[in-house]
């Protein structure tokens, strides 16, 4: 109440000071609409200022729209380039020096038929319950690449629910390469896909980059998501028992390696159960 009572005794004396005026302020009015006429704003000021804002409006609108465009088309950077594609390119960057990629990668051949009747004397449904192995084998062509790749397929022959993904560094498909990885009876994906011209000059040279992540492509591309990924160089010599710790695989494992360099056994630090 006492604010209200200020602004009411405020306002009376506002109020007779404004009757002091107002017969001087009523003289000069009358005085000027005696002289000076009046005329109301000419219509094109008010359509101008309209027109003004509706370019600002259409500009900005726009400009958004080639900005959702320009998004659409280049936010694609998948391998594959579609879910459904076999072949396509890559657009990601370079994580270390923010360049852009470029790979490509083609689907050769592939088989899902496991043609394998017996392996560890165990017929071929006593393996059902098992998680796939996707054993993902970089690849490039040299003169030990088809013995080498003979011989690892002799060790994973007796491998049960294992599918075979070979990817070869190299532009074109080679189709005696198609005809030997599915003369073994095993399912297969044989994929090509180039290490991008920009690197190869670099040293070190980014080997089996390209490949490997092509083939983990390849995996989200089937949406896979039952199995165990594990990554296996053609040169390597792999033991039977292996596999079996492979598939103990819960979310990451880690194998020690022999013969790395000049190290006998290369492998992972475990400190009170941490790497």
């Amino acid at each position: 109440m006492s604010s209200a009572r200020l602004l009411e005794s405020q306002t009376s004396d506002e109020d007779n000071e404004d009757i002091e005026r107002r017969p001087h302020q009523s003289h000069s009015r009358s005085c000027s609409n005696n002289t000076t006429p009046t005329h109301p704003p000419h219509p094109m000021v008010r359509k101008g200022g309209v027109a003004r804002r509706i370019c600002l409006i259409g500009g900005a609108l726009f400009l958004l729209l080639v900005a959702l465009c320009y998004l659409t088309l280049s936010g694609d950077t998948r391998l594959g380039g579609s879910e459904d594609s076999e072949e396509g390119s890559h657009h990601g960057l370079d994580s270390m020096n923010f360049r852009p990629l470029n790979e490509t990668v083609h689907i050769c051949s592939e088989s899902y038929e496991d043609r394998r009747q017996f392996m560890q004397d165990k017929p071929q449904s006593d393996y059902v319950q098992l998680p796939v192995i996707y054993f993902v084998t970089p690849t490039y062509p040299r003169r030990e690449q088809i013995p080498e790749l003979t011989r690892l397929a002799h060790t994973l022959l007796h491998i049960p629910r294992l599918h075979w993904l070979v990817a070869d560094d190299q532009e074109k498909c080679n189709d005696y390469m198609d005809t030997l990885l599915y003369r073994f009876g095993m399912p297969f994906t044989h994929m090509v896909s180039p290490m991008p011209s920009k690197f190869r000059n670099e040293k070190p040279a980014p080997r089996g980059v390209a490949n490997r992540r092509a083939a983990l492509q390849w995996i989200r591309q089937h949406n896979l998501t039952n199995g165990i990924l594990y990554f296996g160089d053609d040169d390597n010599t792999y033991d039977l028992r292996l596999f079996s710790e492979i598939r103990k695989t819960q979310r990451v494992s880690m194998f020690p390696v022999g013969l790395i360099a000049d190290y006998g056994v290369s492998g992972p630090v475990v400190r009170k159960v941490r790497l």
